[in-house]
């Protein structure tokens, strides 16, 4: 299929969330490949050439993907948290967006395929995964059996991942230091006690959740088919032609 060209979505109003999370919500709609929980979407901060998808020897607009937190199609609207790290082009642009700034948006696709029966579903995720969480939270049965982890800089950053599915989460403090991702979260899954046939949901960093995964297989002896990986951002900046 072919892939659908970027379109313009506009500020319509934003709030901060903590620190360093803030919440901006767009008037326009994207096409919407899947309603799945922690789908994901493209966002251009230049707009993308007339004829799409680019040729390949052509430049391609710089682009980040975020999970969309609400997505409205009737009053055609999407709500997207961003993470404030450090300076970035998403970073700058979200720390300053307005009212009536401009980005342009790709279709809403992928997501989390729930297992058909699911008793016990661990999350591990940092700040980035925090809205995607909300997403799956509100999306599995309420009898599921959950355990939230989640690595922030510091309790500044604490806020419950969905405001109608509460789930208590296990607060994990990193500190500012970026090569800390994902320590004391592979710590904490190495030796927490949960049912044998529990599923994984786990995002945050690509290195920091690869580490995580190989030691439930290696060290927990879990399958494979129980975990959802999710890299959401690199530790290594990423390889210009990959952008």
């Amino acid at each position: 299929m072919e892939e659908s060209r970027p379109v313009p979505i506009a500020v319509t109003f934003s709030r901060e969330l903590s620190p360093r999370a803030r919440r901006i919500t767009f008037s326009g709609m994207t096409l919407i490949e899947s309603t799945k929980p922690a789908s994901y979407l493209s966002l251009f901060f230049e707009e993308p050439s007339r004829t799409w998808p680019p040729p390949d020897d052509a430049a391609k607009p710089p682009k980040r993907t975020y999970t969309p937190r609400y997505v409205d199609a009737s009053c055609e609207s999407i709500t997207i948290d961003f993470v404030l790290h450090g300076d970035g082009k998403a970073t700058d642009w979200a720390r300053t967006a307005t009212a009536g700034d401009v980005i342009w948006a790709g279709a809403t696709s992928g997501g989390y395929d729930l297992p058909s029966h699911i008793d016990h579903l661990v999350f591990v995720g940092d700040d980035t995964a925090i809205p995607a969480i909300g997403t799956v939270l509100e999306s599995i049965p309420r009898n599921t059996r959950k355990t939230v982890i989640i690595e922030v800089v510091d309790e500044d950053d604490e806020r419950q991942p969905s405001d109608i599915a509460l789930s208590d989460p296990i607060w994990l403090h990193r500190g500012t230091d970026a090569t800390d991702t994902g320590i004391q979260s592979l710590n904490l899954i190495r030796s927490i006690a949960v049912p044998s046939n529990t599923y994984w949901w786990i995002a945050g960093e690509r290195e920091a959740i690869r580490t995580m995964r190989d030691s439930l297989v290696r060290g927990r002896g879990v399958d494979r088919g129980h975990i959802s990986l999710n890299a959401y951002w690199r530790l290594v900046p990423m390889d210009p032609r990959e952008r």
